[in-house]
């Protein structure tokens, strides 16, 4: 048996060191937490600095004009240079952010604090981030490119619902979701799936509660081929950051021998910056085909909501019309079975309307502001070179104050401008179409007619009682006769007067004879009187109000009294 003797001299020795090694760590834990807080501190006041540069520069916080800024290069290179000069900074002080955040032990991850800067940072500037790799470490690009900017899928069951199902019923309009027992029962068969959407390796971010960005509900028949999404949805904090593109990217090379089928809000021909017309648009860039326009979503009523049902073809798919009917008629009773009673009724409505074979659509409408025309001019001009010698200026203020439209055909994946209609629009409830022109490449394959039956829709929406158009004078053995001939006649045209009729064009272009046509959109008898105010709005609002532009208008009021045997 040892006995070991302690002096009290030795105790007070160990706990003096205990207390010493204590208040060193109680040091180093102050300084840390000083530092950090200093550093905070010093971050945020860069940050400050650079969101103030863009008070005076908007554009530079805008995604329309930061994800096309090449196309300004040309048009407006101070723009352009300046932009990229502020790109670069974020991008430096992005950068900055994860160095600190990967080289201090206790803080080895981006923080809740951070993050969401990045993904908003990343959302404006990473069509310029991806242009400029050369200015970037390989391990940040990496970062940036393989964690921030991408994807995975990660599968979940019925016991997963409650995560999801707080979004879902924000997220979809409350007629097009389902009863939560029925998603339940759909998942415990095993045919219909949820996936979540997911950074991949979260080992990177710190944020809180973040298990996933989005949701994917979707039934798969591999005999078939095909895969109906029956909602896809990125969480609303990631929306509008690319994040709805990576996903369906990740869905069409998970399956590419599949096609993908789903159901989209039918778009209003009227308004052309709507929700469902963007996510139309969405879809198509990502190789979308409309798939059947009379499709009909089974609701509680009996009666349907009124979409589209769209498709990608995966690489390695072979359409065939009765595989894909078969398919979505069997899905439809699936994934519906709540409206089991009417749903054979509802098919039967739109069964006979899939296409015997996919029709890729070529063309987009778009609705072209002051800044897009000015930025486009030179194709404009390309394709109606009369345009060149009107007072563009004029024409963007009256596009800015809402008095003159401009109505674009572009090509979907090149969005080369293919043809324009502009148009007046009177306070008299009138329109006057000042050009409709057609790019000599595409001018059988009937965009004219499409975007008069697109001006002709708005028209009948917005309660216009009609519309007023130029064209060459019709004279016998003019090669342009029957084209003239041929439109008025398919429009259902009437000549207002021919006889005399000069039009402000004339004062540019004075070899040339023009006629004055009106197609009515209302039953109710119009007066000469509604013409006249009608044509003298239009003609001075488009060419200015010249004395050779008053004497024309004074022409046309008599004119047009005359025609109508009453002159005022």
């Amino acid at each position: 048996m040892h006995i070991i003797l302690v002096s009290i001299e030795q105790i007070f020795n160990y706990v003096s060191l205990i207390i010493s090694l204590l208040s060193l760590l109680v040091s180093i834990l102050v300084f840390y937490l000083t530092q950090k807080s200093s550093s905070y501190l010093e971050v945020d006041r860069q940050y400050q600095s650079l969101l103030a540069m863009a008070i005076s520069n908007p554009k530079f916080r805008d995604v329309k004009y930061t994800k096309r800024y090449k196309e300004y290069k040309d048009s407006d290179p101070d723009f352009y240079n300046s932009y990229c000069a502020y790109a670069y900074m974020i991008w430096n002080f992005i950068e900055t952010i994860c160095d600190v955040s990967k080289t201090r032990k206790l803080f080895s991850k981006i923080d809740d604090v951070w993050f969401p800067t990045i993904i908003e940072e990343n959302r404006l500037h990473y069509s310029w981030f991806v242009d400029n790799e050369r200015l970037f470490r390989k391990e940040f690009y990496s970062f940036i490119t393989n964690k921030i900017n991408n994807v995975v899928f990660t599968k979940g069951d019925y016991n997963d619902l409650d995560l999801v199902y707080p979004h879902y019923v924000k997220d979809f309009p409350i007629e097009e979701q389902k009863k939560k027992n029925l998603l339940v029962q759909l998942l415990k068969s095993g045919e219909y799936q949820l996936y979540f959407i997911c950074f991949p390796n979260m080992k990177y971010i710190n944020a809180k509660n973040l298990d996933f960005i989005g949701y994917v509900f979707s039934r798969v028949d591999e005999n078939k081929k095909c895969v109906f999404i029956d909602y896809i949805a990125i969480c609303e904090n990631y929306r509008n950051c690319r994040y709805g593109s990576i996903a369906l990217t990740r869905i069409k090379e998970k399956y590419p021998k599949y096609a993908l089928i789903f159901e989209i809000e039918k778009p209003n021909n009227d308004d052309f910056n709507s929700i469902a017309r963007r996510r139309k648009r969405f879809y198509e860039k990502n190789g979308a085909l409309t798939l059947n326009k009379k499709y009909i979503f089974p609701t509680e009523d009996g009666r349907g909501l009124p979409m589209d049902l769209m498709i990608i073809p995966g690489r390695d798919f072979h359409y065939n019309k009765d595989t894909v009917v078969s398919f979505v008629e069997e899905t439809i009773k699936y994934i519906h079975t709540d409206f089991k009673d009417t749903i054979n009724d509802i098919i039967d409505r739109y069964k006979k309307d899939f296409p015997n074979e996919l029709v890729k659509e070529k063309y987009e409408l778009y609705n072209y502001n002051a800044t897009q025309f000015k930025n486009k001019l030179d194709k404009f001009i390309d394709i109606d070179n009369e345009l060149e010698k009107r007072d563009t200026d004029r024409i963007i203020k009256l596009i800015e104050e809402d008095k003159y439209r401009l109505l674009v055909i572009e090509k979907i994946i090149s969005h080369e401008i293919c043809g324009f209609c502009m148009f007046y629009v009177g306070s008299n409830k009138d329109i006057f179409i000042d050009y409709l022109s057609i790019d000599e490449k595409y001018k059988k394959e009937g965009l004219g007619t499409r975007l008069y039956n697109i001006v002709a829709s708005q028209c009948r929406s917005k309660n216009i009682k009609g519309i007023f158009f130029q064209t060459y004078k019709p004279i016998s053995g003019d090669d342009k006769l029957k084209i003239v001939l041929d439109f008025v006649s398919h429009f259902n045209a009437s000549r207002v007067y021919v006889d005399e009729y000069r039009s402000p064009l004339e004062l540019v272009y004075p070899n040339n004879q023009y006629a004055l046509w009106f197609i009515p959109f209302t039953n109710e008898t119009l007066p000469a009187s509604w013409m006249q105010k009608s044509v003298k709005e239009a003609i001075l609002g488009m060419y200015g109000n010249s004395k050779e532009n008053r004497d024309i208008v004074e022409s046309y009021i008599t004119k047009i009294g005359e025609f109508f045997g009453k002159e005022e």
